[in-house]
């Protein structure tokens, strides 16, 4: 198994509610590394939105996500990571339980999903 690179692990939500002055209740939600960053002195965003200079001056600024690409592949492949991790946990329990032990085939299909995935999120080619 080799370490990421993609970020500093482990990340975390923090989630920050207020009712604004209608009444209304908004809870935001920000990924933020499990870390205090080093020049900040507290958790990092792993996303963060900017306004960013209008192209007129006098115009409206213009928003934007700003997300390193390997944070962006790493989070475009969650839903893939965890079908696949899924897959290895179910065979696992499987054949500890002793309900349908797995044929090797099985595993290594799963196995070789994973390592598709796990190649897909760190932007390399399995």
């Amino acid at each position: 198994m080799s370490e990421t690179t993609i970020t500093h692990a482990p990340w975390a939500v923090r989630e920050r509610t207020w009712t604004d002055y209608r009444g209304y209740l908004h809870t935001e939600r920000t990924i933020v590394t499990g870390y205090d960053h080093p020049q900040i002195k507290r958790p990092a965003p792993v996303v963060s939105l900017w306004v960013g200079l209008p192209e007129k001056k006098g115009s409206q600024g213009i928003p934007y996500v700003g997300i390193d690409p390997a944070v962006a592949r790493l989070i475009a492949a969650a839903p893939e990571l965890l079908d696949a991790l899924d897959a290895l946990l179910d065979l696992h329990i499987a054949e500890q339980e002793g309900i349908a032990p797995p044929k090797p085939e099985d595993w290594m299909k799963a196995v070789t999903r994973a390592e598709i995935v796990v190649a897909k999120a760190k932007g390399e080619t399995p």
